[in-house]
């Protein structure tokens, strides 16, 4: 069974991911929020499970069954087949009822583009510019929000560097044509 990272890590994976951002590395970015993603989904799966009813926690695990064709269980699922077994189970929203959370917009989000996404850049090189990155980005925040971890904004904030005014002397702005 895969071990969940720790809130340390989660930590700095998220400093790393804004770091990326901040870098203009958006490929990492997606790359590394797919990672993230999968962490997450698997643990909202695992409380599930444990805070479901017999009736629901059985289909729950009927789905991982069909998912993993018999030979695997959520822990070695792919981000798709993850992304996939929420989808088709509605557990975003199971999860949120019964563990009393609240999801937001994340109940609603087409994972499946961010699977696509990742798929992309991971598998085929292509590449991802920075809206894309950005949006994954804050579905990643707003998901690990609501599981808790409410200083995502604050691991992620990176103070603006100061802007230090610079002399130019007359021969130098003449060089470089500045008025």
């Amino acid at each position: 069974m895969e071990q969940y990272v720790t809130d340390k890590n989660v930590e700095e994976k998220f400093g790393a991911i804004q770091r990326a951002m901040d870098d203009g590395e958006y490929d990492i970015v997606v790359k590394e929020c797919g990672g993230l993603f999968e962490t997450a989904f698997k643990k909202i799966f695992h409380e599930a499970v444990a805070l479901l009813g017999f009736k629901e926690r059985n289909e729950l695990l009927e789905k991982e069954k069909e998912k993993g064709e018999g030979k695997k269980g959520v822990d070695a699922f792919t981000f798709g087949q993850l992304v996939g077994l929420f989808s088709e189970t509605k557990l975003m929203k199971k999860w949120a009822k019964i563990s009393n959370r609240d999801v937001g917009l994340m109940e609603y989000v087409n994972f499946n583009s961010v699977v696509e996404l990742r798929n992309d850049v991971t598998h085929n090189m292509g590449r991802c510019g920075k809206a894309d990155a950005e949006l994954v980005f804050q579905y990643l925040k707003a998901l690990y929000t609501a599981m808790g971890m409410t200083d995502i904004e604050k691991i992620c904030y990176r103070p603006p560097v100061p802007r230090v005014p610079v002399e130019v002397s007359g021969d130098q702005k003449e060089k470089a044509n500045i008025t």
